[in-house]
């Protein structure tokens, strides 16, 4: 005869065994990953083209700044 601590034990085991719950959390998880894995695949994708705009944008600011520059001197 089983004593009752036992048959408790044997009954939670069952239950876990049973449960599906931690199968949610998994599937979370998984696509939480899968979204954050994209995030950054973007962002590498992007922050390539990204960077060349920005230095192509201040090579110009630059020479324009230069330019002005130049212009206001040879008033003078």
């Amino acid at each position: 005869m089983e004593t009752d601590s036992v048959a408790y034990i044997k009954n939670a085991i069952s239950r876990f065994h049973k449960s599906e719950a931690g199968a949610v959390t998994v599937d979370w998880v998984v696509l939480t990953s899968a979204i954050v894995g994209l995030g950054i695949a973007v962002m590498l994708v992007i922050s390539s083209g990204t960077t060349e705009f920005a230095e192509t944008i201040n090579s110009d600011l630059e020479n324009d700044v230069y330019d002005a520059v130049k212009a206001a001197t040879e008033q003078n």
